[in-house]
């Protein structure tokens, strides 16, 4: 699977022409595909804790220290969508208190009293070829969605994707 072939599923859904690549073709459908499909690609990964996004990391500690309340704070990945949990050791079972924030230099960081910090998390996962099938399809619904507004496509092809969009999203979810 490729993102051409997902967004070519969402351009066949709402009866438009096929692309021949989505980072390449110079058409309207390939500028307004280009911008949809990324932003709702990311949106979608943070739905949910899909299995083919998921990445653990140990955190680096910044140079900047809290302002006020916590002790440490921790340098968030920049690939970083969604926190599925936080850990002082390897452990997966401990816990600990902590604040995800920005910081001054626009940095997404945790802030802990902890002298470490874990994390699992769902990063901006690009590749298509690991999407489950499942997750392609739903994405393919929604950039069908988005699409259909944005290449002025009868009301009712974007009505309908937004209905498949909302039920095959759960049985993704189930699924994964």
């Amino acid at each position: 699977m490729t993102a051409t072939a997902i967004v070519n599923a969402a351009l066949r859904r709402i009866g438009v022409t096929r692309l021949n690549s989505l980072e390449n073709d110079q058409t309207k459908e390939a500028f307004a595909a280009r911008d949809i499909y990324h932003f709702r690609r990311r949106e979608l990964l943070g739905q949910h804790n899909w299995k083919f996004a998921k990445k653990r990391a140990q955190l680096t500690e910044s140079a900047t220290a809290p302002p006020f309340g916590w002790e440490n704070t921790f340098i968030i990945p920049s690939d970083f969508i969604r926190l599925v949990s936080v850990h002082p050791t390897t452990d997966e079972s401990g816990t600990m208190e902590y604040r995800l924030e920005f910081q001054s230099s626009d940095d997404r960081v945790i802030l802990t009293d902890q002298a470490n910090c874990y994390i699992i998390y769902i990063f901006d996962q690009q590749d298509a070829n690991v999407f489950s099938p499942q997750f392609a399809s739903v994405l393919a619904y929604v950039v069908a969605q988005d699409l259909a507004g944005a290449l002025n496509r009868p009301t009712e092809l974007k009505q309908f994707s937004n209905t498949e969009y909302r039920r095959l999203l759960g049985i993704a979810k189930a699924i994964d």
